[in-house]
């Protein structure tokens, strides 16, 4: 089976552009015409396998089917109109599964220092690209498996921003399933940030997170909470104030609680006890 692209989008009616495809950083160096199947790298890596380009351009060069290359089926449509359009949600397991592969010994490394074990990597389904952690919104539907998104984290250097795989719906609860999962009577955390609900998961704690960032927040997603005792998170920010006061106008059941810390990432990465502050609201 090739190996479907990611990261790209669309420069010109036949020409898309991303992130180099073999683990090397950078993302729109890679460059790929759909047209007549070939593509082109800016840099010259030493250890690319795409031959040295010999005009004077310089770089690498190769062709898809040459390299084992797919371009997946959600950018191969001219969207120069700029209509948005989604991947399917096929597209988007078959990246997660090969995303899961590449983790390497550095993504597992810093998602250790995010408190993320073993067995949560393992049930999020976490993975890596070049130098990012790839985190997909997998979840169940009638006993079907779909992914709804893939959300990336670069890891190495000063950058941390979040990049999403182009069709990436973020308009998703994300670890709605493992909320559900867990017993009924433990007490809901709804954070800000994507790397959280497996961090707190290491630790028995059930937790949910906007897919598309703390910003986002659909009212009707209130609904599943009814029942549950919830406690919204509010980070220590004028942004983090802001995003958890509208998410408690939608649950008026809900509590808004400080973390120890400017946010739970950092509460942990400070060697808080976030599971003793965990209970002590529990027994509240």
């Amino acid at each position: 089976m090739n190996r479907l692209l990611s990261g790209l989008r669309r420069v010109s009616k036949t020409e898309l552009s991303g992130p180099c495809p073999f683990g090397m950083g950078g993302d729109d160096r890679f460059s790929v015409w759909e047209d007549k199947g070939n593509c082109f790298c800016r840099w010259d890596c030493p250890s690319c396998p795409m031959e040295r380009n010999t005009s004077s351009y310089g770089g690498r060069a190769g062709w898809l089917n040459k390299l084992g290359l797919e371009i997946p089926g959600h950018v191969t449509e001219w969207i120069g109109s700029g209509r948005t359009q989604y991947a399917t949600s096929e597209d988007l397991l078959r990246l997660a599964d090969e995303y899961y592969q590449y983790l390497d010994v550095d993504g597992i490394e810093y998602l250790a220092s995010r408190g993320i074990d073993a067995t949560q990597i393992r049930r999020f389904y976490i993975g890596q690209y070049g130098d990012r952690v790839m985190l997909p919104n997998i979840f169940y539907r009638r006993g079907e498996r779909i992914c709804s998104g893939i959300k990336g984290r670069s890891f190495r250097g000063t950058g941390k921003s979040w990049w999403a795989v182009p069709g990436t719906n973020g308009k998703r609860l994300y670890n709605l399933n493992g909320m559900f999962s867990g017993a009924r009577e433990l007490p809901v955390l709804v954070v800000e940030s994507t790397i959280e609900p497996p961090m707190l998961a290491s630790i028995g704690i059930p937790a949910v997170s906007a897919f598309a960032g703390g910003g986002y927040w659909d009212g009707a997603w209130a609904s599943f909470f009814v029942g549950r005792k919830v406690y919204i998170v509010e980070d220590q920010d004028e942004a983090g104030r802001k995003y958890a006061a509208a998410k408690a106008q939608t649950m008026l059941w809900a509590t808004v609680v400080q973390p120890p810390g400017n946010d739970l990432g950092e509460a942990y990465q400070n060697g808080e006890d976030i599971k003793g502050w965990y209970e002590e609201l529990k027994d509240d």
